[in-house]
């Protein structure tokens, strides 16, 4: 993840966001980048304030060093919630958060969409949930979810502790209804195409059996 932070960085630099032609990208880190922007200009008030206060040369070149690091790597974080939104494309949705969550949803299997703010009791990215139906799968953004997918079969999810079978993913979008409204129309068309190439396949089926009852 360290590794990524700082390509996300250089990426961020040279504004190329992980965002595929023909997708679009919703953001959530509105709530984060307060939190982030103050971390940031803490580590980089630190750096000349522990400057002044270090009488020895070899120990502030130490910590200067060490001060730039983080700081840079704040900036890098901030950068990878920038660049890394949730993704709708003429496949799926893609709900994701940073480097550590990215769930792909094909439209197909979403049943239904709905927005809800919940607040979690723990501020851990990824979390699950055992509801009446099954799992659910939370990508949470400052201990809140505000969007539901509802799923119409079980999808299973690798997550860091493993594969997961989820029947049910909620997420946080910086504007729940833009993302929400996004997923509908979507999920309108897939159905259609998925029951019209279902009602094909056994117009076939049907036609064929009378054939093979001749034989």
């Amino acid at each position: 993840m360290e590794r990524a932070t700082w390509v996300n960085l250089a990426r961020w630099i040279t504004r190329r966001p992980a965002v595929p032609d023909g997708a679009e990208g919703f953001p959530y880190a509105a709530a984060m980048n307060p939190v982030l922007i103050a971390f940031i200009a803490v580590s980089a008030i630190e750096i000349p304030v522990a400057h002044l206060l270090i009488p020895w040369t070899w120990l502030q070149i130490i910590v200067l060093i060490i001060g730039i690091w983080g700081l840079g790597w704040m900036v890098g974080l901030l950068a990878t919630v920038q660049l890394h939104p949730h993704l709708a494309d003429g496949t799926g949705i893609r709900i994701r958060n940073a480097n550590r969550a990215d769930l792909a949803i094909p439209w197909e299997a979403v049943a239904s969409v709905g927005q809800r703010l919940r607040s979690l009791d723990s501020g851990k990215t990824l979390q699950l949930e055992e509801t009446r139906g099954g799992t659910a799968v939370i990508v949470c953004v400052t201990s809140q979810t505000n969007v539901e997918l509802r799923l119409d079969r079980p999808v299973i999810f690798e997550l860091p502790q493993g594969p997961v079978e989820a029947i049910e993913v909620r997420c946080y979008a910086d504007d729940p209804a833009a993302l929400a409204a996004a997923i509908r129309a979507r999920i309108t068309p897939a159905k259609i195409n998925t029951a019209d190439q279902s009602g094909t396949a056994r117009g076939r089926s049907s036609q064929a059996s009378p054939r093979s009852r001749r034989r």
